[in-house]
């Protein structure tokens, strides 16, 4: 199979001005997904795609394919889904049509190679159309409470048991944004449609201590400090 990673890095932030290129304990933001994709046994092409010629240099430097998008691509308001769409038809007129699609964003580091892999196989079994990393809520959604009217408290969720032992509860997970994958054929469907996870998606449940989005200043510190921790554990 033709497996590709598609790697987003517009240069302008408004969050965190710079980000990509910003050294992360050493590496500069960008590397990081670069360096994971190419440590996958089952991807075999890394693109970036970016507007920024910082950004193409330096994720050229970790190994990656760089392709440069045009500026109405790269604004506040452009869709990831675009940028994913100018990549691969320019990949396909090159005579490259990938089988599936690997979606990693800079601004989440931390990612373990099994994960993405195990989101691959997932989706290489023809049982899925996708694949997405989740992690597991701290809190049961049976004990997430909505305010009425400023002042009056009420269970989110209606004829929930919130009083019930937390081993009784059901788990919640969220999207963690670590990793997306995705085939040709199901966004292919819809090229306009900007949900990448829809029809039969696959869930790999990963660990919520070790990630992070980057955003703004704090999690970018707050990155740092996990870093450490990550490297260790994933020796």
């Amino acid at each position: 199979m033709n497996i590709l990673t598609i790697i987003p890095a517009r240069g302008g932030s408004k969050g965190l001005p710079g980000k990509n290129i910003r050294p992360l304990n050493g590496i500069p933001l960008i590397q990081y997904p670069v360096k994971t994709a190419l440590e996958c046994k089952y991807i075999n092409r890394v693109i970036t795609t970016t507007d920024s010629e910082d950004i193409a240099r330096l994720a050229r430097e970790a190994g990656s394919e760089v392709i440069m998008r045009p500026p109405e691509l790269a604004t506040d308001d452009s869709l990831v889904i675009h940028s994913i769409w100018h990549v691969i038809d320019t990949v396909i007129s090159q005579g490259y049509t990938p089988d599936i699609i690997v979606l990693l964003e800079p601004t989440s580091p931390l990612r373990a190679v099994k994960d993405i892999e195990a989101g691959i196989e997932k989706v290489m079994s023809g049982k899925y159309d996708c694949a997405t990393a989740l992690s597991a809520l701290k809190t049961p959604p049976a004990r997430i409470w909505r305010i009425v009217n400023d002042e009056t408290i009420e269970s989110f969720i209606p004829e929930s048991k919130p009083y019930l032992p937390r081993q009784e509860l059901e788990t919640g997970y969220e999207f963690t944004g670590l990793f997306y994958v995705f085939t040709l054929a199901l966004i292919s469907e819809d090229r306009s449609n900007p949900l990448l996870m829809r029809k039969r998606v696959a869930a790999v449940v990963v660990d919520k201590r070790t990630f992070v989005d980057i955003d703004d200043e704090v999690d970018f510190r707050f990155a740092e400090l996990l870093a450490g921790v990550w490297s260790k554990s994933n020796k």
